[in-house]
């Protein structure tokens, strides 16, 4: 049975029940300290099937209001002839300090000490806005699947607020670097970062050098995530490709990386999905997993190639060599045989975002391409295969790689689904042709 919250009428104000989605509610209201309207009226509907009206919410925040739980805040009237209305959000009132205070979520000290800035708040400003709306997704996501923060043995904080971050910033001797926001899981620490385009490189460059250098304190990995864009729409009229492909290129080569340090760079439309796998317990892909994967992909596409394409292992031993070499190397070599073709292939593991995966891809497009360069002209030339566990990775990743080789992107749900269909489904490929351009190819 679902808890109900009371708080009694007052000479000052009036009395309300509350349900637990809505105590909720305030507990991410106190935590943002300030929470923009629109962002309420989804939580309020997430998870429901019959949606409730934006009239009924607004009415039940007025109740919310009247009853000193909340307070609201809006931007000035817009000016005479412009037609822009004015934009809403909330903050704690004092009653919803003493709620919070009643039921052990918080101090008597910390909220006297809230009550007393409270006033003070203003409008989230938008990159605010954009950290919270990346938040309201993923809870969204969360209460879709029915878990929670709490299930998935995971906390949320704001970047100053944690203390390990904290700790670890005091011990590297540079200047402190603070996330934006910090999800503590039971595996690792992800620290997000919304990059508005504004930064310079250097200023990224001394953030990933701080990050670095925050890891070797930590005692769980640490992932950062680098969400790039204010907006979180996917059909944006100005996306950020750009700018993702400049900061993948920017980073040091992950050979300098401490073992326990990831760097991820998305669009904001896709970092609530990336974070909601990362909170489910998503470790990072071990060498064996990676060979793993792109070996699926070979044994499906076996049975889904139009033309009955069959492989064996690469029997070049000079080719193998080239690849094998160091911590770039390829996750499998192989020589895909469609019909009396022999193309010579490597196959590499890449997450979504990644930019190792991004570095690996890159370095051994150039190892391929200068193996090719040695073949006479009738001599087959080799291929590079970016391998993705899922469609929507493949299909929405930035990579922004200048192909130096033929390079194809495929996934392993798509040739699953087609090797296991009683129709003539054949997925397709895609070809890199420019960092920013693909062509579609059917299966070889």
């Amino acid at each position: 049975m679902e808890n109900v919250y009371v708080m009694k009428s007052t000479s000052r104000y009036t009395g309300i029940h509350l349900t637990e989605k809505e105590f909720e509610i305030i507990k991410y209201i106190h935590d943002f300290s300030v929470f923009p309207a629109g962002n309420i009226h989804r939580l309020f509907n997430s998870g429901l099937k019959k949606l409730r009206s934006k009239h009924a919410i607004s009415m039940r925040l007025g109740k919310l209001v009247k009853s000193g739980i909340l307070v609201q805040l809006k931007t000035n009237f817009p000016k005479q002839g412009e037609n822009r209305p004015p934009q809403y959000a909330y903050r704690l009132g004092s009653r919803g300090f003493d709620l919070l205070m009643q039921e052990e979520m918080i101090t008597e000290k910390d909220a006297e000490r809230r009550k007393k800035y409270g006033p003070q708040l203003n409008m989230p400003t938008p990159h605010n806005k954009a950290v919270n709306t990346i938040f309201t997704e993923l809870v969204e996501r969360l209460i879709g699947s029915e878990e929670s923060f709490n299930s998935l043995q995971c906390q949320y904080f704001r970047g100053d607020q944690h203390k390990e971050i904290s700790y670890a910033n005091s011990q590297t001797g540079y200047s402190p670097v603070i996330p934006d926001w910090i999800y503590d899981t039971k595996d690792q620490i992800i620290c997000l970062e919304l990059d508005t385009g504004r930064q310079t490189n250097s200023i990224i460059k001394a953030k990933f050098g701080r990050y670095q250098r925050l890891a070797r304190y930590l005692e769980k990995p640490l992932v950062v995530v680098f969400s790039v864009g204010l907006s979180t729409l996917t059909d944006d009229d100005s996306p950020k490709e750009k700018r993702v492909g400049s900061l993948k290129q920017l980073f040091s080569e992950h050979t300098d990386w401490p073992e326990n340090f990831e760097m991820f760079v998305l669009p904001s439309h896709r970092t609530p999905d990336f974070l909601y796998k990362m909170l489910k317990n998503r470790a990072t892909v071990t060498n064996l997993q990676a060979k793993g994967v792109t070996n699926n992909w070979l044994t499906y596409s076996r049975q889904a190639s139009k033309q009955k394409m069959s492989y064996r292992i690469g029997q070049n031993e000079n080719l193998n060599r080239l690849l094998f070499q160091d911590t770039y190397n390829l996750d499998f070599i192989t020589e895909l045989l469609p019909g009396n073709e022999i193309i010579p292939t490597g196959l590499l593991y890449m997450d979504e975002g990644s930019v190792r995966s991004h570095q690996k891809a890159r370095a051994n497009m150039r190892r391929i391409q200068t193996w090719n360069n040695r073949l006479d002209s009738y001599e087959p030339k080799a291929s590079l295969f970016l391998v993705y566990n899922e469609a929507s990775n493949a299909f929405n990743e930035i990579l922004a790689l200048q192909p130096e080789c033929r390079t194809f992107i495929v996934n392993v749900e798509e040739v699953i689904a087609a090797a296991k269909s009683k129709e003539q489904m054949f997925p397709l490929m895609i070809e890199i042709l420019t960092p920013y351009t693909r062509k579609p190819c059917k299966l070889l």
